[in-house]
Protein backbone atom coordinates (compact mmCIF):
# COMPACT_ATOMS: atom_id res chain seq x y z
CA UNK A 1 0.00 0.00 0.00
CA UNK A 2 1.50 3.55 -0.91
CA UNK A 3 0.12 6.74 0.57
CA UNK A 4 1.36 10.01 -1.35
CA UNK A 5 1.96 12.91 0.86
CA UNK A 6 2.18 16.20 -0.67
CA UNK A 7 3.68 18.07 2.70
CA UNK A 8 7.71 17.65 1.92
CA UNK A 9 8.23 18.57 5.77
CA UNK A 10 6.03 15.86 6.78
CA UNK A 11 7.51 13.50 5.40
CA UNK A 12 10.91 14.30 6.75
CA UNK A 13 9.55 13.86 9.86
CA UNK A 14 8.42 10.76 9.42
CA UNK A 15 12.01 9.58 8.33
CA UNK A 16 12.78 11.12 11.69
CA UNK A 17 10.74 8.59 13.56
CA UNK A 18 11.59 5.53 11.63
CA UNK A 19 14.82 6.44 12.70
CA UNK A 20 14.55 6.85 16.24
CA UNK A 21 11.90 3.86 16.84
CA UNK A 22 14.79 1.45 15.09
CA UNK A 23 17.69 2.90 17.21
CA UNK A 24 15.52 3.71 20.47
CA UNK A 25 15.23 -0.17 21.39
CA UNK A 26 11.63 -0.11 21.94
CA UNK A 27 11.09 -2.28 18.66
CA UNK A 28 12.88 -5.94 19.68
CA UNK A 29 14.20 -6.97 15.95
CA UNK A 30 13.36 -4.23 14.07
CA UNK A 31 15.74 -3.17 11.07
CA UNK A 32 16.39 -0.06 9.10
CA UNK A 33 18.86 0.35 5.77
CA UNK A 34 17.90 2.38 3.22
CA UNK A 35 17.01 0.74 -0.25
CA UNK A 36 17.10 2.01 -4.19
CA UNK A 37 13.91 3.38 -4.58
CA UNK A 38 13.41 5.06 -0.29
CA UNK A 39 15.53 6.32 1.53
CA UNK A 40 14.67 4.38 4.92
CA UNK A 41 13.01 1.15 5.41
CA UNK A 42 12.13 -0.36 8.54
CA UNK A 43 10.76 -3.62 9.26
CA UNK A 44 9.21 -4.69 12.13
CA UNK A 45 8.29 -8.32 13.78
CA UNK A 46 4.74 -8.36 13.94
CA UNK A 47 2.73 -8.55 16.72
CA UNK A 48 5.46 -6.00 18.51
CA UNK A 49 7.77 -7.45 20.59
CA UNK A 50 5.92 -10.94 20.72
CA UNK A 51 8.03 -13.79 21.49
CA UNK A 52 6.88 -15.79 18.28
CA UNK A 53 5.81 -12.96 15.70
CA UNK A 54 3.76 -14.41 13.12
CA UNK A 55 4.46 -11.88 10.73
CA UNK A 56 5.90 -8.60 9.61
CA UNK A 57 5.80 -5.27 8.94
CA UNK A 58 7.82 -3.33 6.08
CA UNK A 59 7.58 0.70 6.60
CA UNK A 60 9.04 2.73 3.63
CA UNK A 61 10.01 6.74 3.59
CA UNK A 62 11.25 9.28 1.67
CA UNK A 63 10.98 8.80 -2.22
CA UNK A 64 14.49 9.08 -4.13
CA UNK A 65 12.50 9.06 -7.54
CA UNK A 66 10.08 10.95 -9.17
CA UNK A 67 6.71 9.11 -9.68
CA UNK A 68 7.28 6.76 -6.62
CA UNK A 69 4.32 7.66 -3.34
CA UNK A 70 6.28 9.21 -0.16
CA UNK A 71 5.36 6.41 1.74
CA UNK A 72 4.90 2.48 1.58
CA UNK A 73 3.87 -0.17 3.99
CA UNK A 74 3.74 -3.70 2.95
CA UNK A 75 2.05 -6.41 5.35
CA UNK A 76 0.43 -9.62 5.27
CA UNK A 77 -2.78 -9.32 7.49
CA UNK A 78 -3.37 -13.47 7.45
CA UNK A 79 0.16 -14.14 9.04
CA UNK A 80 -0.06 -10.92 11.45
CA UNK A 81 -3.48 -11.80 12.91
CA UNK A 82 -5.64 -8.67 14.71
CA UNK A 83 -3.03 -8.18 17.15
CA UNK A 84 -0.64 -7.33 14.39
CA UNK A 85 -2.72 -5.08 12.60
CA UNK A 86 -3.83 -3.27 15.66
CA UNK A 87 0.51 -2.24 16.15
CA UNK A 88 0.17 -1.51 12.49
CA UNK A 89 -2.10 1.28 13.15
CA UNK A 90 -0.49 2.06 16.16
CA UNK A 91 2.86 2.38 14.45
CA UNK A 92 1.12 4.64 11.87
CA UNK A 93 -0.41 6.60 14.41
CA UNK A 94 3.09 7.17 15.90
CA UNK A 95 4.65 8.02 13.10
CA UNK A 96 1.99 10.09 10.86
CA UNK A 97 -0.36 13.20 11.43
CA UNK A 98 -2.90 11.55 9.70
CA UNK A 99 -2.84 8.33 11.81
CA UNK A 100 -3.19 4.28 10.40
CA UNK A 101 -6.40 3.75 9.82
CA UNK A 102 -6.87 7.01 7.78
CA UNK A 103 -3.52 5.78 5.82
CA UNK A 104 -5.03 2.56 5.62
CA UNK A 105 -8.39 3.88 4.36
CA UNK A 106 -6.98 6.53 1.87
CA UNK A 107 -4.03 4.39 0.95
CA UNK A 108 -3.77 2.51 -2.67
CA UNK A 109 -3.35 -1.01 -2.94
CA UNK A 110 -0.92 -1.75 -5.58
CA UNK A 111 -0.77 -5.33 -4.80
CA UNK A 112 -3.40 -8.09 -2.63
CA UNK A 113 -3.33 -11.51 -2.63
CA UNK A 114 -6.26 -13.57 -1.42
CA UNK A 115 -6.34 -17.73 -1.22
CA UNK A 116 -8.44 -20.11 -0.81
CA UNK A 117 -7.54 -23.75 0.65
CA UNK A 118 -8.71 -26.87 -0.64
CA UNK A 119 -7.74 -29.39 2.23
CA UNK A 120 -6.31 -32.47 1.11
CA UNK A 121 -5.62 -31.83 -2.15
CA UNK A 122 -2.32 -31.06 -4.73
CA UNK A 123 -1.18 -29.55 -7.72
CA UNK A 124 0.25 -32.11 -9.57
CA UNK A 125 -3.81 -34.33 -9.03
CA UNK A 126 -5.62 -31.37 -11.13
CA UNK A 127 -5.73 -29.14 -14.07
CA UNK A 128 -5.94 -25.58 -13.03
CA UNK A 129 -7.16 -22.37 -15.79
CA UNK A 130 -7.08 -19.19 -15.43
CA UNK A 131 -9.45 -16.64 -18.33
CA UNK A 132 -7.51 -14.80 -20.30
CA UNK A 133 -3.62 -15.89 -18.75
CA UNK A 134 -1.60 -15.58 -21.46
CA UNK A 135 1.54 -17.06 -20.25
CA UNK A 136 2.05 -20.10 -17.78
CA UNK A 137 4.72 -21.36 -15.98
CA UNK A 138 5.12 -25.05 -14.11
CA UNK A 139 7.43 -25.50 -11.28
CA UNK A 140 8.37 -29.11 -9.94
CA UNK A 141 10.34 -30.89 -7.76
CA UNK A 142 13.44 -33.73 -8.08
CA UNK A 143 11.02 -36.14 -9.45
CA UNK A 144 8.95 -33.85 -11.93
CA UNK A 145 6.23 -33.79 -9.52
CA UNK A 146 4.66 -30.16 -10.25
CA UNK A 147 4.80 -27.83 -6.98
CA UNK A 148 3.51 -24.65 -8.42
CA UNK A 149 1.85 -23.68 -11.38
CA UNK A 150 1.47 -19.62 -12.26
CA UNK A 151 -0.69 -18.39 -14.44
CA UNK A 152 -0.07 -14.60 -15.90
CA UNK A 153 2.55 -12.35 -15.89
CA UNK A 154 4.20 -10.74 -11.81
CA UNK A 155 2.47 -7.33 -13.47
CA UNK A 156 -1.05 -8.92 -13.86
CA UNK A 157 -3.78 -10.51 -12.07
CA UNK A 158 -2.06 -13.66 -11.38
CA UNK A 159 -3.39 -17.20 -10.82
CA UNK A 160 -1.18 -18.90 -8.52
CA UNK A 161 -1.85 -22.81 -7.79
CA UNK A 162 0.56 -24.76 -5.39
CA UNK A 163 0.46 -27.71 -2.96
CA UNK A 164 1.16 -26.18 0.69
CA UNK A 165 1.80 -28.04 3.87
CA UNK A 166 0.76 -25.89 6.70
CA UNK A 167 2.56 -25.57 10.50
CA UNK A 168 2.65 -27.14 12.88
CA UNK A 169 -0.14 -29.64 11.75
CA UNK A 170 1.73 -30.77 8.56
CA UNK A 171 -1.88 -30.69 6.96
CA UNK A 172 -2.00 -30.67 2.92
CA UNK A 173 -3.89 -28.40 0.96
CA UNK A 174 -4.42 -27.36 -2.77
CA UNK A 175 -3.46 -23.55 -2.11
CA UNK A 176 -5.63 -21.17 -5.08
CA UNK A 177 -4.02 -17.67 -5.17
CA UNK A 178 -4.83 -14.68 -6.53
CA UNK A 179 -2.02 -12.09 -6.86
CA UNK A 180 -4.01 -9.08 -7.86
CA UNK A 181 -2.49 -5.91 -9.10
CA UNK A 182 -5.92 -3.83 -10.26
CA UNK A 183 -5.55 -0.92 -7.94
CA UNK A 184 -7.51 0.28 -5.64
CA UNK A 185 -8.02 2.47 -1.86
CA UNK A 186 -8.43 1.14 0.93
CA UNK A 187 -11.55 1.78 1.38
CA UNK A 188 -13.01 0.42 -1.76
CA UNK A 189 -11.41 -2.76 -0.90
CA UNK A 190 -14.30 -4.48 0.77
CA UNK A 191 -16.20 -3.68 -2.49
CA UNK A 192 -13.79 -5.89 -4.82
CA UNK A 193 -15.34 -8.78 -7.08
CA UNK A 194 -15.05 -12.01 -6.70
CA UNK A 195 -11.32 -12.97 -8.01
CA UNK A 196 -11.92 -16.22 -8.16
CA UNK A 197 -14.55 -16.16 -10.78
CA UNK A 198 -12.19 -16.61 -13.66
CA UNK A 199 -10.62 -19.98 -12.62
CA UNK A 200 -11.42 -22.99 -13.46
CA UNK A 201 -10.02 -26.52 -11.34
CA UNK A 202 -10.54 -29.67 -13.11
CA UNK A 203 -9.58 -33.57 -11.22
CA UNK A 204 -7.10 -35.57 -14.11
CA UNK A 205 -8.62 -38.13 -13.02
CA UNK A 206 -11.86 -37.37 -14.79
CA UNK A 207 -9.85 -36.95 -18.09
CA UNK A 208 -8.44 -40.43 -17.91
CA UNK A 209 -10.99 -41.82 -20.17
CA UNK A 210 -10.71 -40.10 -22.49
CA UNK A 211 -7.06 -39.96 -23.28
CA UNK A 212 -7.17 -43.15 -25.74
CA UNK A 213 -3.83 -43.97 -27.05
CA UNK A 214 -2.11 -41.20 -24.65
CA UNK A 215 0.34 -41.38 -22.20
CA UNK A 216 -1.78 -39.55 -19.22
CA UNK A 217 0.93 -37.88 -17.28
CA UNK A 218 2.64 -36.24 -20.49
CA UNK A 219 -0.70 -35.12 -21.52
CA UNK A 220 -1.18 -33.47 -18.48
CA UNK A 221 1.98 -32.05 -18.74
CA UNK A 222 2.00 -30.64 -22.06
CA UNK A 223 -1.39 -28.74 -21.02
CA UNK A 224 0.25 -27.23 -18.00
CA UNK A 225 3.61 -26.31 -19.87
CA UNK A 226 2.07 -25.55 -23.67
CA UNK A 227 -1.36 -24.72 -22.65
CA UNK A 228 -4.94 -26.54 -23.55
CA UNK A 229 -5.83 -25.48 -26.81
CA UNK A 230 -2.07 -26.21 -28.38
CA UNK A 231 -2.01 -29.79 -27.07
CA UNK A 232 -5.77 -30.68 -28.18
CA UNK A 233 -5.07 -29.21 -31.79
CA UNK A 234 -2.73 -32.46 -31.81
CA UNK A 235 -5.52 -34.69 -31.35
CA UNK A 236 -8.28 -36.34 -33.36
CA UNK A 237 -11.51 -34.02 -33.73
CA UNK A 238 -13.69 -36.41 -31.66
CA UNK A 239 -11.26 -36.94 -29.12
CA UNK A 240 -10.84 -33.24 -28.93
CA UNK A 241 -13.87 -32.52 -28.70
CA UNK A 242 -14.90 -34.95 -26.14
CA UNK A 243 -11.54 -33.67 -24.05
CA UNK A 244 -13.32 -29.60 -24.23
CA UNK A 245 -16.49 -30.82 -22.83
CA UNK A 246 -15.46 -32.90 -20.14
CA UNK A 247 -13.53 -29.82 -19.14
CA UNK A 248 -16.43 -27.43 -19.71
CA UNK A 249 -18.57 -29.50 -17.58
CA UNK A 250 -19.37 -27.75 -14.21
CA UNK A 251 -19.86 -31.03 -12.78
CA UNK A 252 -15.96 -31.63 -13.34
CA UNK A 253 -14.87 -28.77 -11.37
CA UNK A 254 -13.20 -29.16 -7.86
CA UNK A 255 -13.46 -25.96 -7.56
CA UNK A 256 -16.95 -24.69 -5.28
CA UNK A 257 -18.70 -21.27 -5.74
CA UNK A 258 -17.10 -18.93 -5.61
CA UNK A 259 -19.71 -16.75 -5.74
CA UNK A 260 -20.63 -18.63 -2.24
CA UNK A 261 -17.15 -18.64 -0.90
CA UNK A 262 -16.91 -14.67 -1.40
CA UNK A 263 -20.04 -13.86 0.76
CA UNK A 264 -17.51 -14.26 3.64
CA UNK A 265 -15.16 -11.73 2.59
CA UNK A 266 -16.28 -8.61 5.11
CA UNK A 267 -16.32 -11.74 8.17
CA UNK A 268 -12.19 -12.56 6.67
CA UNK A 269 -11.57 -8.50 7.06
CA UNK A 270 -13.40 -8.35 10.64
CA UNK A 271 -11.17 -11.57 11.45
CA UNK A 272 -8.06 -10.00 10.45
CA UNK A 273 -8.65 -6.72 12.02
CA UNK A 274 -9.30 -4.32 9.33
CA UNK A 275 -13.17 -4.42 10.09
CA UNK A 276 -12.39 -0.64 10.18
CA UNK A 277 -12.49 -0.36 6.06
CA UNK A 278 -16.45 -1.71 6.14
CA UNK A 279 -17.46 1.53 7.48
CA UNK A 280 -16.34 3.59 4.43
CA UNK A 281 -17.44 0.81 1.70
CA UNK A 282 -18.53 2.25 -1.96
CA UNK A 283 -19.67 0.98 -4.84
CA UNK A 284 -18.37 -2.46 -6.11
CA UNK A 285 -14.77 -2.13 -8.29
CA UNK A 286 -15.59 -4.35 -10.98
CA UNK A 287 -13.39 -6.69 -12.51
CA UNK A 288 -11.77 -7.09 -16.33
CA UNK A 289 -12.14 -10.81 -15.91
CA UNK A 290 -15.47 -12.93 -16.57
CA UNK A 291 -15.95 -16.53 -15.18
CA UNK A 292 -15.19 -19.61 -16.94
CA UNK A 293 -18.14 -21.58 -16.16
CA UNK A 294 -21.14 -21.02 -13.94
CA UNK A 295 -22.60 -23.35 -10.81
CA UNK A 296 -19.65 -25.21 -10.10
CA UNK A 297 -19.46 -27.91 -6.99
CA UNK A 298 -19.08 -27.26 -3.53
CA UNK A 299 -15.81 -28.95 -1.66
CA UNK A 300 -14.71 -28.04 1.68
CA UNK A 301 -12.40 -24.79 1.63
CA UNK A 302 -11.45 -21.95 3.97
CA UNK A 303 -10.61 -18.47 3.42
CA UNK A 304 -6.88 -17.29 3.72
Amino acid sequence: MTFVEPDLDAVATICGHLIELSTNGWLKGSTIKSGRRYRHRLTIPLPINDPKPTGSLMIEAGARLPGIADLRIDFKPAKTGPNGISDVVALLDLITHLGGQHFITNGTLTRYDIAIDLWGGSVDEVLVFSKRSQKNGVYTDRNGCPETVYMGTPRSNRTVAYTKIHKPSLRQSLRIERRMTRRCKGHEWPAISDPFQVVQLVYTQSILPLLDKLIPQQFFDSVRIRGLNRVLATLPSKQRKAIKAALNDPAQSLLPSTAQIWTGWHHLLEKTGLGFLLTSVTHEVPSDEVPLIPNIKPRQVSGV
